[in-house]
């Protein structure tokens, strides 16, 4: 059974797996298969969220943070044709035209924790921690702020990547990109 959030309550946790259907989740957490999502869903609170118009993680996660479509953040997709040329460029939270979740609540004083989120590369300037997510390049100072966390997270989590490459040239790629997922799971 979830539970509302109530007047007291001081932290709060969003968990967003993109693509993830309740379709698929609601069964499988019943089954015991995702018992860590199942016992999230018990004690919390849960809902679905409608996409955007042109339902793609770039849109979706922009819309996400800003809270406002695709017209006004300026995130339509991965690419994009430069501003006033015709060559095309990878998309990144650089490109987001309005402020975020992650803006507003610093702004308040409030402290912000944000782990592989899509669209969050470069990092931003946030009161706490942000650890950019899929579509960043590589964990490196632009990935992380404040930029000093960055050999901590290293030490603490060798493996740690960002989000698995699929590099079609491996032997076996799907089996190696599925490792690669359950690693960033667990």
């Amino acid at each position: 059974m979830s539970q509302t959030p109530t007047e007291n309550s001081h932290k709060i946790v969003i968990l967003g797996l993109d693509g993830a259907t309740f379709d698929l989740i609601y069964p499988w957490a019943k089954a015991g298969s995702l018992p860590y999502l199942a016992h999230l869903m018990e004690n919390g609170y849960h809902a679905p969220l409608r996409s955007t118009l042109q339902p793609v993680t770039s849109a979706a996660w922009s819309s996400f943070m800003t809270g406002v479509n695709q017209g006004k953040h300026g995130l339509y997709d991965f690419i994009r044709r430069q501003e006033g040329r015709y060559s095309i460029e990878v998309t990144t939270g650089n490109h987001i035209k309005f402020p975020t979740i992650f803006d507003m609540v610093s702004a308040a004083g409030k402290q912000v924790i944000s782990i592989n989120m899509p669209y969050t590369y470069p990092a931003r300037k946030v009161n706490g921690i942000m650890i950019s997510g899929p579509f960043a390049p590589a964990l490196n100072q632009d990935a992380v702020y404040p930029p000093e966390i960055l050999q901590d997270v290293r030490s603490r989590i060798p493996d740690y990547f960002i989000f698995p490459s699929f590099d079609p040239r491996h032997v076996d790629p799907l089996a190696d990109y599925l490792g690669k997922l359950l690693l960033e799971i667990e």
